[in-house]
């Protein structure tokens, strides 16, 4: 009788078990650890970091790919910078017909000074002329003003040395300057001129690069 009534204890509370169990598991649902928790925002963070870093790297690469691709010059920014151009080269082009050393750069700064005022005076008959929209400036920039004063400074082999890399390094730029408003310059008369003087400064540049 008592093995009996033991069966039947043990037989009501597995049921009153099995009927709490359901209740239970919605009365309290899981808990995650806090590390598990942790670990879980670390990656969601991760992936938002990664997403943003992403998207991010995306914009900078596209805006420093903006400001690469700098405009095509004005009518006007590009006559400013042809006319700046213009006038330091005849005028470190005179000094160093009297300054320099080497004959051969003395040789050099002559042509210099004959091809670009032989360009300043067809640069101004352009701008004055109809098709041109565009004011020459009349002084150097700060940027020129301040080579012409070192090289003014200057004596024997040093300003050899300083005239000669400001010819190597001004020549390349003004090829560069040329090349690109032929190409996509605003102007049809100025793009015509730049595509015509091309050849005169990139052989300019070929006896800049010889000097001693």
């Amino acid at each position: 009788m008592k093995t009996v009534n033991r069966r039947n204890a043990v037989l009501l509370a597995t049921v009153c078990t099995l009927i709490a169990a359901p209740a239970y598991a919605q009365s309290n649902p899981t808990v995650t650890s806090p590390d598990h928790h942790a670990a879980s925002m670390s990656d969601t963070s991760a992936g938002s970091s990664a997403r943003i870093g992403s998207s991010t790297a995306s914009g900078k690469t596209e805006t420093t790919g903006v400001a690469a691709a700098t405009a095509p010059l004005t009518a006007q920014e590009f006559v400013d910078k042809v006319a700046i151009t213009n006038m330091f080269e005849i005028k470190a082009g005179q000094l160093a017909e009297q300054k320099a050393k080497s004959q051969q750069d003395k040789t050099f700064a002559k042509k210099m000074v004959h091809d670009h005022q032989a360009a300043e005076a067809k640069l101004k008959s352009l701008a004055s002329g109809s098709k041109v929209s565009a004011s020459v400036p009349t002084a150097l920039d700060s940027d020129h003003q301040e080579k012409l004063t070192q090289l003014q400074n200057l004596s024997g082999k040093q300003f050899d040395k300083a005239y000669n890399k400001m010819q190597q390094t001004g020549h390349k730029a003004a090829v560069m300057l040329l090349q690109e408003y032929a190409k996509n310059g605003d102007n049809a008369a100025l793009r015509k001129w730049a595509k015509t003087a091309l050849p005169t400064i990139k052989t300019h540049l070929n006896m800049a690069e010889k000097l001693g």
